[in-house]
């Protein structure tokens, strides 16, 4: 499950064939733009890994994994890009996004039908708050092919 927004940033840095900046001061010393050329997305929001699996011994006891993380867009930093071109020196600033993650991994045994309070996260501007629910149900998957 997911409940997510894509950001999308650059990662490499182009001028005229060939300025990888990779998180350092890029040093340029032609005339040209300085170009975004390689980009990539993040996801930001609740992501929930979920694994199910029937507790041996008793048909009713589910065992379920979780694995829930909270990624968020904390802030955007700026670094500088160096431009010298004619003995005239340039500093551009270029931005690069910074992600907080918060994660756990746990394990839990449920009665068949019964249901989980995953936690709640709030939007960065705090106008909504966002709780997660999880139902567990045994279906029958054999019973579920035969009448398809």
């Amino acid at each position: 499950m997911k409940a997510v927004q894509e950001v999308l940033y650059p990662t490499e840095l182009d001028m005229d064939g060939g300025v990888d900046r990779s998180n350092q001061v890029a040093q340029v010393s032609q005339v040209g733009a300085l170009m975004p050329c390689h980009f990539e997305k993040r996801e930001v929001g609740m992501i929930l890994q979920v694994v199910p699996e029937v507790a041996v011994g008793n048909g009713s006891l589910i065992n379920v994994m979780l694995n829930p993380q909270w990624v968020t867009l904390d802030r955007w930093e700026s670094y500088p890009a160096d431009m010298a071109a004619h003995r005239t020196h340039k500093t551009l600033w270029l931005r690069e996004p910074v992600f907080g993650v918060t994660s756990f991994q746990t394990q839990v045994t449920v009665e068949d039908g019964g249901t989980l309070l995953l936690g709640g996260s709030s939007t960065l501007d705090g106008e909504w708050v966002h709780y997660g629910f999880l139902t567990v149900k045994l279906i029958d998957v054999q019973s579920e092919q035969l009448q398809e």
